[in-house]
C-alpha cells in the first residue's frame, strides 16, 4: 500500500512508478531506495558533494530548516550545530521526535560519522502537568525572542488559551499562541493550568465580545471568547480567567455552545459520501482524491475556501489539540501529520471518539487514533502533530 506522503513496502506493479510524489518518482531506476533519493537531493542543495564539512554546519542548519520544518511559525525548532572533539553536537528544541530523526538522516548523508543529538523534545519536563496557560490580561503580544523590544508574532486576548513549550529568559514562555503561532510571551500574562482545569474553564456555553467593553478597570477586546456563568435577556455574566466575573450588556456578546455548529456535520457528510474513492496524488474529485483534496472540497461544499496543501491549510483556524494533549478535539477540526522529512504531510478530519476520515492509500477510509481499535494505525498516532478547528 502506498500511503499519500511516504512510500511503504513495495510499489504495486498497479502503480505508475514514474509518478513524481514530493520531487521524488516513486521508483527509482538506479538502485537507490527512495529515501536516498530524497535525502541527497536536500543536502545538495547545500553542499553538492554530498561531502560535509565541519566548517559549514551553520549553512546546513539553515537548510534543514528550510527543507525539514514545515514553517516555522507553527513548529517550535531552535537547533544549533557545533564541531567538538571530532563530532558534530546538535542542541536546542524541537516538539517533535520527527524533527529530531530527520536530523539524524540529514547528517548521517551528510557523511559525518560521529553525530551527537542533544536536540531536547518539549514540552519540556520543568513545566510539570501545567502545559497550558490562560490569558489573563486583555490583550498580550507575542514576541520571536524571549524580550518584548523584539519582533511581535501575534497577539492574543484574555481568555484565549496557549499552549506552554518551556520557559524562557526574562520571565517569559515559549507556547503556542491561541492560532498557533509559536513565540515568547511574558509569564505574568498567563495563568498556567492543568489539563483538568482548562477542561472546567472551557465546559458549557461561551460569549464572543462583538465589540470592544471598556469598563473602568477592565478592558475585553472584540474577539475576546469568555466562559459564560449566567445569561439573562438584558444582561451576560461571564467568567475571567484570573477566577473573578463581569456581567456585560446581552447586546454585546453572541452566546453560543461549545456543540459544532451546523455546517460541520454537513463537511463531514461530503466527506463521508467520498469514502471508498481511490486516492490519487493531486486529485480532489470523486474521480480521484487526496488528503488535502478531501478536506479542502469537504469545507469548499460549504462554502468555505482552503489552501490547496496540508502544509497551507495549516495556517488557518484556532489550534485546539497538540501530539500531548487531544482531549479538546471535536468532530470537523482538521487533523495534521508529519513526515519522515519532518514537514506536514498529511492531513483529515476529525469525527470525534478517536476516528478520522482520510484519503489515503488505496482510497478515502475511516481511521482511528485509539490503540485496539480494528481501526487503529500506529503510525498515524506517531506522526500526528496539531488540530485546528476551522467551524466554531
Amino acid at each position: 500500500m502506498i500511503a499519500d506522503e511516504e512510500l511503504v513496502g513495495e510499489l504495486p506493479e498497479s502503480m505508475d512508478g514514474t509518478e513524481i510524489r514530493r520531487g521524488v518518482p516513486l521508483r527509482t531506476s538506479d538502485g537507490r531506495s527512495r529515501e536516498q533519493v530524497a535525502w541527497e537531493n536536500i543536502v545538495s542543495k547545500v553542499e553538492p558533494s554530498l561531502q560535509g564539512d565541519p566548517a559549514r554546519l551553520n549553512a546546513y542548519i539553515a537548510n534543514f530548516y528550510a527543507q525539514c520544518v514545515s514553517d516555522t511559525r507553527l513548529f517550535a525548532v531552535s537547533i544549533n550545530a557545533d564541531w567538538q572533539d571530532g563530532r558534530v553536537v546538535l542542541t536546542g528544541h524541537a516538539e517533535y521526535p520527527q524533527i529530531r530523526e530527520a536530523l539524524d538522516l540529514y547528517f548521517k548523508y551528510l557523511k559525518f560519522e560521529n553525530v551527537d543529538n542533544q536536540v531536547e523534545l518539549l514540552p519540556s519536563a520543568e513545566l510539570g502537568d501545567k502545559l497550558f496557560g490562560l490569558v489573563v490580561v486583555p490583550a498580550i503580544k507575542t514576541h520571536d525572542k524571549p524580550d518584548e523590544r523584539s519582533e511581535t508574532m501575534t497577539q492574543d486576548f484574555i481568555g484565549d488559551v496557549v499552549y506552554l513549550l518551556k520557559k524562557a529568559e526574562n520571565d517569559f514562555y515559549l507556547c503556542h499562541t491561541s492560532d498557533g503561532y509559536v513565540g515568547h510571551i511574558p509569564a505574568s500574562a498567563v495563568r498556567p493550568v492543568t489539563a483538568e482545569e482548562l477542561a472546567a474553564y472551557q465546559t458549557g456555553t461561551q460569549a464572543t465580545f462583538r465589540r470592544l467593553h471598556a469598563a473602568k478597570d477592565l478592558t475585553i477586546p472584540a474577539g475576546a471568547t469568555l466562559p459564560v456563568h449566567k445569561a439573562e435577556p438584558e444582561s451576560v455574566v461571564v467568567g475571567l480567567p484570573d477566577g473573578r466575573t463581569l456581567e456585560v450588556p446581552a447586546d454585546l456578546v453572541s452566546v453560543r455552545s461549545t456543540e459544532p455548529p451546523a455546517a460541520v456535520e454537513e463537511v463531514i457528510a461530503t466527506a463521508h459520501e467520498l469514502l471508498g474513492t481511490p486516492y490519487v496524488w493531486g486529485g480532489k474529485s470523486n474521480e480521484g482524491i487526496d488528503c488535502s483534496g478531501l478536506v479542502q472540497a469537504s469545507f469548499r461544499s460549504q462554502g468555505i475556501s482552503l489552501a490547496r496543501d496540508a502544509y497551507q491549510q495549516a495556517l488557518a483556524g484556532r489550534l485546539v489539540g497538540t501530539k500531548w494533549h487531544m482531549d479538546q478535539m471535536r468532530r470537523g477540526d482538521l487533523l495534521y501529520f508529519l513526515g519522515n522529512r519532518g514537514k506536514i504531510s498529511h492531513t483529515a478530519i476529525y469525527l470525534g471518539d478517536g476516528k478520522y476520515i482520510e484519503a489515503s492509500g488505496p482510497g478515502v477510509k475511516i481511521t482511528s487514533l485509539i490503540p485496539g481499535d480494528p481501526l487503529f494505525e500506529e503510525r498515524r498516532l506517531r506522526t500526528f502533530c496539531f488540530a485546528k478547528r476551522i467551524l466554531d
